[in-house]
């Protein structure tokens, strides 16, 4: 009897091995990520975020990996520091059957070894089975540690697609494995492959493209000395009167160059460090810091720069000469190209867009159509800089991202004022939809600004042809407020506000009319409400949040700097 209690206290000491801090979460919470998430494939997917209604936390948001790129049917997201090496990874898994995909998490993946990790998946096809995998580095095949089959599974073999808590801790050459919240069967397992590493969600699928969706992620294990991890955020180009400069410079002009930055995790103040400032390859400026505190953010601004013309590069570099012993020094560089232009160069300003009755020319208020209503899609622009006449250059209208409308315009010059409309036009697909004027699509003339350009807008094309409405039903329309920062990168927050309990979607659009990101859909109560829009995984540029409620669009223009 002894020896049975002895040994029931040996497996509880060795569950409870080490003091369960929380390390990291990520939850995508509004649609965002937390972590600084990568892929060790070389072209492989990152994690994105997408909507589900009925995910496990209720928020609508979960993580979303592919595996498409990753060069094989393996694909693989990580976070954390490779020197982890005693830790738990707990994660709500979407879990499919009969598929051909097996979804999973992974641990002590080292990433200056080759592909080297433990893994736990499933794989609910025709094997029906739970594995416990590790993978021995940069060749050869996973292997099994141990399998779990028929009722070895808690709850048995999942028969439909579904959320399943997963979770593995690793302590020592210990390994442990929970299927919703039960450990498994011979767990603990001993095995000495893998001493250290990252954790992340993992997907594979022998017959091509699939996905495994998470939510919830969590890390716990000792929480040691945090390293700090500096992060260079934005570049801002600042003018004479150090302004945030939103037009690109003109030859002889006075810029400054100001870099926003964090100083994420650490345990204590930092040793002193240097950051470099680099132009067009040669040193520009170097800045001393004394000390940082954890967790803080820092703004360092370079003396004045004489704009001189053509294409430049500007680096940013933190602490080129490593004095801070950081988590990550792989982020520690922002590089920004830009453009300085001649003093005569120009600027196309999109001021306005509406729709017309195709007869009249009457405006169609709040953007309303009715089948089989022929309209003209009207653009207003001007052009506030240039000197002499322009190059040529083309404008196009796009409606739900499709060419429907192109002009060549033979030159304009400054003071120009100009309203362009398009061919009648007939939309007859009942519900919403997307127009957007472009200006200089080819980018014929190298510009001031160029962020001007175009204007995304929605219109609505009703059931039947009621032209009398009445609006005393049609509550106060919802307004968008602010997004900031603009520009930003990556993440910006968007605050709008609902006049009345009513269905809201807000979407984020590119300037193809291309729907990109879902950040809202679904019921909103009166009030003002704030979404994040993480723009990580996506190319810089301009894009537009889209808010539609009550059968009204508004939009707001997003620019992405990186």
């Amino acid at each position: 009897m002894r020896l049975i209690v002895s040994a029931g206290l040996v497996l509880l000491l060795a569950v409870c091995a080490f003091p369960q801090d929380t390390l990291y979460t990520e939850d995508f919470h509004d649609g965002s990520i937390n972590l600084d998430w990568f892929t060790p494939w070389a072209g492989g997917d990152e994690i994105g975020v997408t909507y589900m209604e009925d995910n496990p936390s209720g928020d609508h948001w979960v993580g979303q990996l592919g595996n498409t790129g990753s060069g094989g049917g393996v694909g693989t997201a990580l976070a954390g520091d490779i020197n982890m090496t005693d830790y738990a990874i707990e994660a709500q898994v979407f879990c499919t059957v009969n598929t051909g995909a097996y979804h999973g998490i992974v641990a002590r993946w080292d990433t200056t070894s080759g592909y080297n990790y433990y893994y736990l998946r499933t794989d609910f096809d025709a094997d029906q089975r739970l594995q416990l995998r590790e993978y021995p580095g940069t060749s050869g095949m996973g292997s099994t540690i141990l399998s779990w089959e028929g009722n070895n599974i808690p709850g048995g073999v999942p028969t439909e697609d579904g959320w399943h808590t997963m979770k593995m801790e690793v302590v020592g050459n210990n390994i442990w494995a929970w299927w919703n919240g039960e450990l498994l069967s011979g767990c603990p397992v001993q095995n000495n492959s893998h001493t250290n590493g990252s954790f992340g969600i993992y997907i594979f699928n022998f017959s091509g493209a699939a996905e495994t969706l998470c939510d919830d992620i969590i890390v716990t294990g000792e929480s040691g000395p945090q390293l700090f991890d500096l992060v260079p955020m934005e570049n801002v180009f600042l003018d004479v009167d150090s302004e945030p400069a939103y037009y690109r410079a003109r030859e002889g002009e006075t810029r400054y160059f100001q870099l926003l930055w964090q100083a994420l995790q650490g345990e204590e103040t930092s040793p002193p460090f240097a950051i470099s400032l680099d132009l067009d390859g040669s040193p520009l400026q170097t800045f001393m810091v004394g000390s940082v505190e954890p967790n803080s953010e820092h703004v360092n601004t370079s003396d004045a720069w004489t704009a001189t013309l053509g294409e430049h590069e500007l680096v940013w570099n933190i602490d080129p000469n490593g004095a801070v012993e950081e988590s990550n020094t792989e982020n520690n560089t922002l590089t920004v190209p830009f453009l300085v232009l001649p003093t005569t160069a120009f600027d196309f300003q999109l001021d306005s867009v509406y729709i017309v009755n195709a007869a009249d020319s009457s405006l169609i208020e709040d953007n309303n159509l009715f089948p089989e209503q022929s309209v003209r899609f009207v653009m207003q622009w001007s052009v506030p800089f240039g000197e002499g006449f322009s190059n040529i250059f083309n404008i196009e209208l796009n409606v739900d991202g499709l060419m429907v409308y192109h002009e060549s315009i033979p030159g304009v010059q400054n003071g120009d004022e100009i309203t362009t409309y398009s061919n009648p036009i007939t939309i007859e697909e009942q519900g919403m939809h997307f127009y957007t004027w472009m200006i200089d699509t080819e980018n014929d003339e190298d510009e001031l600004s160029e962020s001007n350009n175009s204007m995304l807008d929605g219109f609505f094309v009703n059931e039947s042809d009621v032209r009398e409405r009445d609006t005393s039903v049609i509550p106060e329309t919802s307004t968008l407020l602010s997004t900031w920062p603009n520009p930003f990168n990556p993440a910006t927050k968007i605050t709008f506000q609902v006049n009345s309990a009513s269905p809201v979607k807000l979407s984020v659009f590119d300037l193809l009319g291309r729907e990109v990101d879902v950040l809202h859909n679904g019921p909103l109560s009166p009030g003002i409400h704030e979404a994040s829009w993480n723009a990580s995984g996506f190319a810089s540029g301009i894009y537009f949040a889209v808010l539609q409620t009550n059968g009204i669009v508004q939009t707001s223009r997003l620019i992405y700097m990186r």
